[in-house]
């Protein structure tokens, strides 16, 4: 037996948990590019003093993987027109055999249909190494991704400002949000929980007097140069 669509009664493909609404991959689509664009004109991403003469460049975190790539696909929905916005690509080779060939293809065709600036820079041109060489050899013996996951910051964060980025936009979502403040915490370390606190929701005391007003599920897109990662 199949769900049905909420909006039009076609086969439903996704199961909204925070809404209670089944939605057909139409309306999916809708709804997330909706809660994006919503959350940007919110969040005030695009300043007023932004104009033609004077445009905004946003560098996106492409991965290839799913989210980056929904978040590429929304913004240049919304903004690929908007003469007030620039927007640039980022695509990161790491150098790990097998793991990132694929999806840096898939970059490269999504932002040739789109017609989008695409930057790719790797390990090897900006470190003079691969993630394989620095796994194999392990000079301070950690885990593969301590490494690469502060080389990928670093390169972010440098190409942000070489490309004079007024945003840096990742495709992080909430879940990750929720898994970095729970390591965070079990780790018991307090500064980062700090840095992941979002000051203009008030005090820790004001969220016991809820307004009732629906969470729109989603995480803000846009971050200032350097603060995370793409995934």
């Amino acid at each position: 037996m199949t769900t049905e669509c909420d909006k039009c009664g076609a086969n439903a493909v996704h199961y909204a948990a925070y809404s209670g609404a089944h939605l057909c991959e139409e309306h999916l689509c809708a709804s997330v590019e909706k809660r994006v664009r919503r959350r940007i004109r919110e969040d005030d991403l695009l300043p007023s003093d932004a104009t033609p003469e004077n445009p905004q460049t946003w560098v996106i975190g492409l991965s290839g993987g799913k989210d980056s790539v929904v978040l590429t696909h929304v913004l240049d929905e919304t903004f690929g027109r908007d003469p007030r916005v620039e927007l640039v690509a980022l695509s990161i080779h790491e150098g790990i055999e097998g793991y990132r060939d694929a999806s840096l293809d898939a970059c490269v065709d999504l932002c040739t249909d789109r017609d989008l600036r695409h930057e790719v820079v790797t390990y090897e041109e900006e470190f003079g190494v691969r993630m394989d060489d620095v796994a194999e050899d392990d000079p301070l013996n950690m885990a593969p991704c301590a490494y690469c996951g502060v080389f990928r910051r670093d390169l972010l964060a440098a190409y942000a400002e070489e490309l004079d980025a007024d945003k840096l936009l990742t495709g992080h979502n909430l879940d990750d949000e929720a898994q970095t403040a729970l390591m965070n915490f079990l780790e018991g370390d307090v500064k980062q929980v700090a840095k992941h606190f979002d000051a203009s929701l008030g005090g820790f005391g004001d969220g016991a007097e809820s307004d009732g007003a629906e969470s729109d599920g989603a995480d803000a897109t846009g971050r200032s140069p350097g603060t995370r990662a793409d995934s």
